[in-house]
C-alpha cells in the first residue's frame, strides 16, 4: 500500500505542474483573443469619432460623456467603448486573481502615447490636463509598433503606462510576460523585459 501511495504521489508531483502549465497556456491564448477583440472595438470607436482614439478618462466638466456612466467623477476608456464590445467577458482574464472594488477590468489602455495627461502635446481640445478625446489615428506614424492595450495598471485600471517602472505593480501572469494589442489591430505576447523600461518606444505615438 505504501508503495502504491508513493507512486501516486510521484505521478501527482510530475503531472500537476504539467496540467497547470497547460491551463495557463489556454488562459494566455484566450487573453490574447480578448486583446484582439478589444483592439477591434476601439478601432470601431475611432471610425465613429472622426478618427480619434479614446482618451484614458473623460471628465464631465470637459466632456459630454454622460455622468451616469461612471458615478465617481469620470468615465474610463472601457466604458466609452462598451457599445462596440459584443461580449463583456473580453474585459476579463482568468489569470488575474486580484480584483479592484471600482474597476474589475483586467486590461488597461495605453494612455501614455495615445490619450493620457503626460503626452499633452497630443492634445486636440480641452486643456493641458483634461482633454475631450485622444490623438487622431493618422497621428500615429507606426501603428504596428505602438501598444494599444495591455495588462491593467494595478491601482486604477485606467491605463498601463503608470506601472512601467514598478515591476511588482503588474502581474506578469502569462509565463513571464503578458499580452498586448497594437494600434493596427494585431496582438501578441511579449516578455516583461521587452515592455518595462523607459516611457518611450512601444508606448509612445511619437517616435
Amino acid at each position: 500500500l505504501l508503495v502504491v501511495i508513493a507512486i501516486i504521489a510521484i505521478l501527482a508531483a510530475i503531472l500537476f505542474p504539467v496540467f497547470a502549465r497547460a491551463r495557463e497556456k489556454a488562459r494566455q491564448t484566450q487573453c490574447l483573443s480578448n486583446h484582439k477583440e478589444l483592439a477591434l472595438s476601439i478601432l470601431m470607436y475611432v471610425q465613429d469619432y472622426d478618427e480619434h482614439l479614446p482618451f484614458t478618462a473623460y471628465y464631465p466638466y470637459y466632456s459630454p460623456v454622460p455622468s451616469w456612466l461612471h458615478g465617481y467623477g469620470y468615465a474610463r476608456w472601457w466604458e466609452v467603448v462598451m457599445p462596440y464590445i459584443k461580449n463583456m467577458e473580453i474585459l476579463h482574464c482568468e489569470s488575474y486573481k486580484a480584483t479592484h472594488a471600482v474597476n474589475p477590468n483586467s486590461y488597461g489602455y495605453n494612455g501614455y502615447g495615445l490619450g493620457y495627461m503626460p503626452s499633452w502635446w497630443l492634445t486636440q481640445s480641452g486643456t493641458k490636463y483634461y482633454r475631450t478625446y485622444g490623438c487622431m489615428l493618422a497621428q500615429v506614424p507606426n501603428p504596428s509598433e505602438v501598444i494599444l492595450t495591455g495588462p491593467r495598471y494595478c491601482w486604477s485600471g485606467d491605463s498601463v503606462q503608470a506601472a512601467l517602472t514598478v515591476y511588482w505593480c503588474l502581474p506578469w501572469v502569462h509565463n513571464g510576460g503578458d499580452n498586448y494589442s497594437f494600434v493596427d489591430g494585431h496582438a501578441k505576447w511579449m516578455k516583461l523585459e521587452r515592455v518595462a523600461g523607459p516611457m518611450w518606444g512601444d508606448w509612445n505615438a511619437i517616435p
